[in-house]
């Protein structure tokens, strides 16, 4: 019998079958490693995509709160300066060229009530026709000026179509600031140009507002004019003028109200993807810019890791084809590849075990888990009827639209969803997944980024845009836009609705006698009060200082005026202890205004109505509530 198979053997036949066997295999192996190259190169250019779709989501939310912001600070420059308007006749303001005393104690008397009402505003000023400026500062100084030279006057006054105007940056000659100036049109009964309205905002003020939001570390914000100059930038930065083949002008010259647009600065040099839009009527465009640098740092470190796993392949095919090369014979070949098989596999499956991120196949209907990588593990709960089957905990509506999509679409890539984890704990993650086949039969390949974090600094963001920090109720911007909804509403269904006008008595003199800090004490005292006494319905907020506004909806006039008066006698019970000296009592001024079913009118004009009533009662010696008109 050995002779028989030594014999056979050596056959020319089975030599040539050996060698075509020993030949045709590292062929195979070699196609093998290209194609799972491929593979980890088609992943690779995914995972690149989807980065850079998650930062064009991010850098998108990060500038519409932006522009939220930034929205919401200019359209309080605008009301007031409406609120100005009303108190203006305009024949002071033609008189104020000639110096008339009278007319112009009454203009200074005006702009003093409203030049400290606007944190973000240098001053409020007035201009007559032939360009004499009178403005008056925070703190009560007056400036006057000639501002004859300046294109506002000549373009309000040729155009009487534009009613308010936005200036590109321009430096203050009074208060030697940079600054843009919004400027409103005022005009005669018979509609005769009879001057201007005008507020500034401090660059300062805006590049602080840009500060307060995490853009990574080397992303920007910058707003900027229709000739795209730089008007505000963080991190500060300015550069002369901008390119004429601008990436964002390239876009705008299309028309485009917003978009996203990836270039290099030419401030630091730095790869940016940038999210883009106009602000809503004014002629700035707001740019957030995240670095290639930061959202594709956990992609390079995917591409070291191909790499190394390439280079593996690499090795291990290399010594696959050496390897049959070297020995011909055909047992000894298949046991080497066999080895050389087990060897591949073990390294392949560390490989995979080896990745950061979960990575889940579970059957076509998302629930039972096939296969899942080491990092999933803490994400899976067991079955309810066998602890061994585990089991994706997604919330049901999402899961089912997961599944019907992906039988529609075939995949699905960076769906938000919320999961349960087997402890019960609550986390949002980016879902992507795929129809596969595995084990023969159909099923789905997940893969889960936890973004639990993000989510929460949005939502936290998101409060930190709405609401005063001193006190917890809503801030001014929040309160406009609130008591605005709430009046639409009751426009709508013709109900009541009545706003209160709060304000601190002699609150300057708590500040001046006893510290800022009792200052504080005495607004979370105001504010705690208002939220005892009022109802649940009810949406109080501050506006500046010691000023606040309360929306109730569904009472009228008479309802109002009860509630104010209840409201000032609790506030008139606090006390505030004070070390070594009497309680400190508050008094407060209330004014009230109802709304008309039978008129209708703005949310900005109700609370005209109702300081002007404020005002009254500070005239008529505080501590009192009055009605608005």
């Amino acid at each position: 019998m050995p002779r028989p198979r030594r014999r056979r053997l050596r056959s020319p036949g089975l030599i040539g079958e050996s060698a075509a066997f020993s030949s045709i295999v590292p062929l195979l192996a070699l196609l093998f490693g290209v194609l799972l190259c491929g593979f980890q190169a088609i992943e690779l250019y995914q995972s690149r995509h989807d980065e850079v779709s998650r930062a064009e989501a991010s850098a998108g939310n990060l500038r519409r709160l932006l522009e939220s912001r930034l929205v919401g600070m200019f359209r309080e420059v605008e009301l007031v300066l409406i609120a100005v308007e009303g108190g203006v006749n305009t024949r002071w303001v033609e008189h104020l060229s000639a110096r008339d005393p009278a007319d112009r104690a009454r203009l200074e008397q005006v702009l003093r009530y409203y030049s400290g009402r606007l944190p973000q505003a240098g001053q409020v000023g007035v201009v007559s026709p032939d360009g004499r400026l009178l403005a008056l500062d925070h703190y009560g100084k007056a400036w006057t000026a000639d501002v004859s030279d300046r294109d506002y006057l000549r373009i309000m006054r040729d155009d009487p179509s534009i009613k308010v105007y936005y200036s590109r940056p321009m430096y203050s000659r009074i208060d030697k600031r940079h600054i843009v100036t919004i400027v409103r049109r005022i005009h005669t009964a018979d509609g005769h140009f009879a001057g201007l309205l005008l507020s500034d905002v401090g660059i300062s003020y805006i590049e602080d507002m840009l500060s307060g939001t995490d853009y990574g570390p080397h992303g920007v914000v910058a707003l900027r004019d229709t000739a795209l100059d730089v008007v505000a930038r963080y991190p500060a930065a300015r550069v002369p003028g901008t390119p004429g083949n601008h990436p964002m002008a390239e876009q705008m010259a299309t028309g485009q109200p917003g978009g996203v647009v990836r270039f290099r600065s030419i401030n630091d040099g730095e790869m940016r993807l940038y999210s883009w839009g106009w602000l809503p009527g004014m002629p700035y465009v707001l740019a957030v810019g995240l670095s290639e640098r930061d959202y594709l740092t956990d992609w390079h470190g995917r591409i070291l890791v191909a790499g190394a796993a390439g280079a593996i392949l690499a090795v291990l095919g290399s010594g696959i084809f050496l390897l049959y090369r070297r020995d011909r014979r055909r047992h000894a070949a298949l046991l080497e590849h066999q080895k050389r098989l087990r060897a591949s596999e073990a390294r392949f499956r560390r490989l995979v075990n080896a990745m950061p991120t979960p990575v889940i196949v579970t059957r076509p209907d998302a629930r039972r888990v096939l296969f899942a990588n080491p990092p999933s593990a803490e994400l899976l709960a067991p079955g309810d009827d066998d602890p061994d089957q585990r089991q994706l905990r997604l919330d049901e509506v999402e899961r089912v639209w997961l599944v019907e999509k992906v039988d529609e679409a075939g995949d699905v890539s960076g769906r938000e969803m919320p999961l349960v984890r087997p402890d019960g704990e609550a986390m949002w993650v980016l879902v992507s997944a795929s129809a596969i086949l595995f084990d023969d039969g159909p099923a789905l390949l997940i893969g889960i980024n936890d973004i639990t974090a993000r989510r929460a600094l949005e939502e936290r963001l998101q409060v930190l845009a709405t609401t005063d920090t001193l006190t917890g109720i809503a801030n001014r911007g929040s309160l406009l836009e609130r008591g605005e909804g709430l009046l639409q509403l009751a426009m709508r269904h013709q109900r009541p609705l009545s706003v209160l006008m709060l304000d601190i008595d002699h609150f300057k003199r708590i500040n001046d006698s006893h510290g800022h800090h009792i200052g504080d004490e005495a607004i979370r005292a105001t504010v705690r009060c208002c939220i005892d006494t009022l109802r649940a319905s009810d949406v109080p907020g501050r506006l500046g200082g010691e000023e606040f506004a309360i929306v109730m909806p569904e009472t009228g006039l008479t309802d109002a005026v009860l509630v104010a008066e209840r409201l000032r006698v609790a506030i008139g019970k606090q006390a505030i202890l004070l070390d070594g000296i009497a309680p400190l009592h508050l008094t407060v001024s209330i004014g009230v205004a109802s709304h008309d079913p039978a008129r209708p009118e703005t949310f900005a004009a109700m609370l005209i109505r109702a300081d002007l009533a404020l005002y009254a009662a500070k005239n008529n010696g505080r501590d009192r509530v009055e009605v608005a008109d």
